[in-house]
């Protein structure tokens, strides 16, 4: 997995935005809190570049969480560290799974 703007390699637990069959790192994006706006979803995106890349709940737009921030809050609500190394696994495998359909999606697009 590759950050759309700075090609960087992404590890597969941080935190990504999906734009459609674009990935974004935390780096490369802007997360704007507009819950206090009517009219609007609660955030709205922006890339570094200041360009609306989409908002919350659109079509294709999903933000992924950092695994590691999400094992934290279920941390108190667990017995033993071995169900987090579980949930951890199974984190992981379901962001492979929807990273590889990404790419397929990709790959339709681009080539008809």
């Amino acid at each position: 997995m590759k950050d759309y703007l700075t090609k960087r390699d992404i590890n597969i637990k941080e935190k990504v935005l999906v734009v459609h069959d674009r990935l974004y790192a935390s780096e490369s994006y802007i997360a704007v809190d507009t819950r206090k706006l009517e009219g609007f979803p609660p955030k709205v995106y922006y890339d570094k570049n200041h360009n609306l890349l989409g908002k919350m709940y659109e079509k294709g737009i999903f933000e992924l969480d950092d695994i590691e921030d999400i094992l934290l809050s279920y941390e108190d609500t667990c017995f033993s560290n071995h169900d987090l190394d579980d949930l951890r696994k199974f984190l992981i495998k379901e962001e492979k799974i929807f990273t590889k359909a990404l790419k397929k999606i990709k790959i339709i697009l681009t080539h008809g």
